[in-house]
């Protein structure tokens, strides 16, 4: 059922131009998605928690992809170690604002909202890129696909 997942991800044509943008991760019990950002190309304009254009774009096609996938979804919000300056406004805030955000249009690109289980900011705790937390690519959306013990249509 993994290999299945996988390959429906992989060969999803509609991602195809996202591929610089998403990284695939396996688990044990299921898969990690991690849309990122990059310094040329990004997916948030710096300190926003709403998503630009390219980024409206890969998240509209990941729910497309997922809308008929047996699997539970958790959505994470992460952002690079840069404080933000002159506001209240915090890292976790961004990160949580990204993460619901992308909930947003997941659900509204076909995903069963039903199947979402968690939504979570993570400001800077989990860099994607360890030993450089300043860099573009932990600015991402995570999303954690769990695949169901009953599958959709049993």
């Amino acid at each position: 059922q993994l290999d299945a997942l996988i390959a429906t991800v992989h060969q999803a044509m509609v991602l195809d131009p996202f591929r610089d943008s998403l990284r695939l991760v396996r688990q044990p019990d299921g898969l990690r998605l991690e849309l990122t950002d990059g310094a040329e190309n990004p997916l948030f304009d710096r300190g926003d928690g709403s998503l630009n254009a390219k980024g409206i774009a890969l998240l509209r096609a990941t729910g497309r992809v997922l809308a008929d996938a047996d699997v539970l979804v958790r959505i994470e919000g992460h952002t690079d170690s840069t404080p933000l300056d002159g506001t209240l406004y915090s890292n976790w805030e961004l990160s949580s604002d990204r993460a619901h955000a992308a909930r947003r249009l997941l659900i509204a690109s076909g995903l069963p909202g039903g199947r979402i289980r968690a939504v979570a900011g993570l400001a800077d705790t989990r860099p994607l890129v360890a030993d450089k937390p300043h860099l573009p690519a932990n600015r991402r959306v995570s999303i954690v696909l769990t695949l169901t013990a009953n599958p959709v249509g049993a």
